[in-house]
């Protein structure tokens, strides 16, 4: 391995270096550290939830509430790290396209599209981005080190 890691194919060998030593709790720190630098990113994303999307009916404030978390991959063939929004209700096509579908004051019978300002998980993801990729990769790079002083 190199002395530094710097994207997913020095993330698959640090994941394969991991399975070849065969020690969980330093996988399980491996996987909290990078789950730790999503933090920031994640914070910003329920911000700007909360300050870009219809307050109205406390739609913001459901949003913001939704769980947001940074799934990790760890296989040799298939490693990454993204962050995702979990929840009811089409968040993707709310960030991408601005469309929020909704019932007229609560009617379930008559729904109705409101337009509000797409962008608002992605553009916090994607201005967090650098940073995201520093902390994974001085986290990884951590790990490296620590498997070569066992190996």
């Amino acid at each position: 391995m190199s002395d530094s890691i710097t994207g997913a194919d020095d993330l698959g060998r640090v994941s394969k270096a991991l399975k070849d030593i065969g020690d969980g709790e330093l996988r399980k720190r491996t996987l909290a550290g990078i789950r730790k630098q999503g933090k920031p990113t994640i914070a910003d994303i329920r911000a700007n939830a909360l300050g870009s999307l219809p307050a109205g009916g406390g739609f913001a404030a459901i949003v913001a509430k939704t769980p947001i978390g940074v799934r990790t991959r760890l296989s040799p063939t298939t490693a990454g790290v993204t962050i995702r929004v979990t929840g009811k209700g089409d968040r993707e096509g709310l960030d991408r396209r601005g469309r929020l579908r909704k019932p007229l004051f609560g009617n379930r019978g008559f729904w109705y599209t409101q337009n509000v300002r797409p962008g608002w998980f992605s553009e916090p993801a994607e201005e967090n981005a650098p940073e995201f990729r520093r902390g994974i990769e001085q986290v990884l790079t951590d790990i490296k080190q620590e498997i070569e002083r066992r190996v």
